[in-house]
């Protein structure tokens, strides 16, 4: 082996070891600050690129269409609130009462099966000896993604508001390496700009489409069963096949056919995304290879969990 390659492999070798232990730091002292943290960036993002293009039309100061953003964003959350949240939220409600009905009644049909019995055996028995600790567990767990999602918030604010600080306070720790700093900043925020546009576009047409899809099939719930698909199409593999699983159960619970239909509707709109939708609004293909991506996820969700 020459000096070059011996190098290369060295160079891989504690590149390696550094994520190693940076990943095993991070698990050790439960550090999901650092994902609230890019959550806050990208979202703060958003609110930049609206109030520049703000100011790019009315020609006022920066701060001010930022203030003008913010009291549009919260003007559009109390109208949402006035006209669509109670039809949404009596379809949430609906949804949690017919999900629990339709999964007694495919277990009632799967009573004859061997493993379904046993199944079901493991699951009373484990419902009965740690029901109260994992109600308490998903209570609070349920609390600490609130609260992250509050801090999340009001980070992406702050940033926004005046993001120049914060890049000059990075920069300054970086006096060697500014020029490229600088520019590898303009190229990220480019880049997580462009994706970020796509995939908000992307959400809202699969929302559309799936709303659509589930009124042609006549599946109740279509509102809300379309919101989730938009919504959960963020996480890339998995949220569509989550997002399916509440749509295909209620189409089971009026017949087979109904829910062979449901998964052929999502199926179609998953290939259409992937192949058509996030193509045709990059103006190119589209993205990571699909095993490094499912298999990071997979790595990453079962070290951090859902962030």
């Amino acid at each position: 082996m020459n000096n070059t390659s011996f190098n290369k492999v060295t160079e891989t070798l504690f590149i390696v070891l550094v994520v190693g232990l940076c990943i095993t730091f991070i698990k050790v002292f439960n550090i999901s600050v650092i994902f609230v943290g890019l959550a806050a960036i990208l979202l703060a993002i958003l609110f930049y690129n609206v109030s520049h293009w703000i100011q790019s039309k009315f020609k006022l100061s920066y701060k001010t269409c930022y203030g003008l953003m913010l009291l549009v964003a919260l003007g559009l959350i109390v109208l949402f609130s006035l006209f669509l949240w109670a039809s949404i939220s009596s379809q949430i409600d609906e949804l949690i009462k017919e999900l629990p009905k339709t999964l007694e009644l495919l277990m009632d049909k799967a009573q004859n099966a061997e493993w379904s019995r046993k199944l079901m055996e493991i699951i009373r028995k484990k419902s009965e000896s740690e029901g109260l600790s994992l109600g308490l567990l998903t209570a609070s767990n349920a609390l600490k993604g609130l609260g992250s999602l509050v801090v999340m918030v009001i980070l992406a604010i702050f940033i926004g508001m005046d993001p120049k600080t914060y890049k000059s306070g990075v920069l300054s720790l970086f006096n060697k390496q500014k020029s490229k700093l600088k520019e590898f900043f303009k190229k990220a925020h480019a880049q997580l700009s462009h994706w970020l546009f796509a995939k908000l576009l992307a959400m809202l047409i699969i929302s559309v489409l799936t709303v659509v899809g589930l009124m042609i099939l006549n599946i109740r719930l279509a509102l809300i069963l379309g919101i989730l698909a938009g919504l959960l199409s963020f996480i890339p593999n998995f949220g569509p096949l989550i997002s399916a699983i509440p749509a295909v159960l209620l189409g089971l619970s009026q017949s087979s056919e109904k829910a062979l239909m449901v998964l052929g509707l999502f199926t179609l709109i998953q290939i259409a995304e992937s192949y058509v939708i996030l193509p045709f609004i990059y103006k190119q293909k589209v993205s990571l290879p699909p095993a490094l991506t499912l298999f990071l996820q997979i790595l990453l969700g079962a070290l951090f969990g859902i962030w």
